[in-house]
């Protein structure tokens, strides 16, 4: 937890950590990976292995507060905040902390979109900050948290998308990574924009990684342009993170112009 290599972030923070898979994009996931060869779970992610492997580190909870300079923080990077092994009251505590350490941008990203719109709706009181030291209302969710869901491909892009632009948030973006196919971003004949902020994209990397066609990447690019959005191409996949961030010989590193929407949608 802390300094990551991560491009489009700058630190992680892992109130929970294991998880569990739930689509092609958890195949060779990392963090179940790195959690394997160090000792930190003991069985593989799966949902049986669920209960053991999702742990709750309350101790962690305040390590934002102590963080003095404005950081951009990806939140579970080892984990998924929205997971069904965590409490409710658990996710409240973890926009508790987002909402008092107020100085930084909170990146949080799930595969259970559906439960993150849910869990939005029904504790809006906390989502909006109304705890001690922050001033907030119900209709306007925290400024500083940044809400997202992985797609990898069209299927589950149909699946979770919904869910996202249903989900009240001053920014809402996606990772398209790994990237393991096509992905067209409408959606009931609406453009992107009306409800996506970002879009991150990029190729798998590790021993076992799977191609990517770069007209995917070009196309997300192109959606995005058009739109009017945020567009980050991270890496092309490769055995190795970090390789060919070029994408026809730029860099694309963007990053919503503004903290967010005054008014949540």
């Amino acid at each position: 937890m802390g300094d990551t290599t991560i491009g489009w972030t700058n630190k992680t923070w892992n109130p929970v950590t294991g998880c569990s898979h739930k689509s092609d994009g958890c195949r060779n996931c990392y963090a179940e990976a790195l959690s394997l060869r160090y000792g930190w779970s003991s069985k593989p992610w799966t949902a049986v292995n669920a209960a053991e492997n999702v742990v709750l580190r309350p101790e962690r909870l305040q390590a934002p507060l102590h963080w003095k300079k404005p950081q951009m923080i990806f939140v579970n990077s080892m984990s998924d905040l929205f997971h069904e092994q965590v409490p409710d009251d658990y996710i409240e505590k973890v926009f508790s902390v987002m909402a008092l350490a107020s100085q930084h941008i909170y990146q949080v990203l799930t595969k259970r979109p559906e439960r993150m719109m849910r869990w939005c709706e029904a504790h809006s009181p906390v989502f909006a900050g109304q705890r001690p030291g922050w001033d907030g209302s119900v209709l306007t969710p925290l400024p500083n948290v940044w809400l997202g869901t992985s797609v990898e491909n069209q299927r589950a892009a149909d699946e979770r998308l919904p869910y996202l632009r249903n989900t009240r948030a001053v920014i809402r973006f996606l990772s398209c990574e790994p990237l393991l196919g096509p992905i067209d971003l409408l959606f009931s004949g609406r453009p992107i924009d009306q409800r996506i902020d970002w879009v991150i994209a990029g190729g798998e990397s590790g021993p076992h990684y799977r191609p990517m066609d770069l007209d995917w990447a070009r196309s997300l690019r192109d959606q995005c342009q058009d739109a009017g959005v945020a567009f980050y191409y991270k890496q092309g996949a490769s055995r190795f993170p970090g390789r060919n961030k070029q994408l026809d010989g730029r860099e694309w590193q963007e990053y919503p112009a503004t903290l967010g929407r005054a008014v949540c949608e």
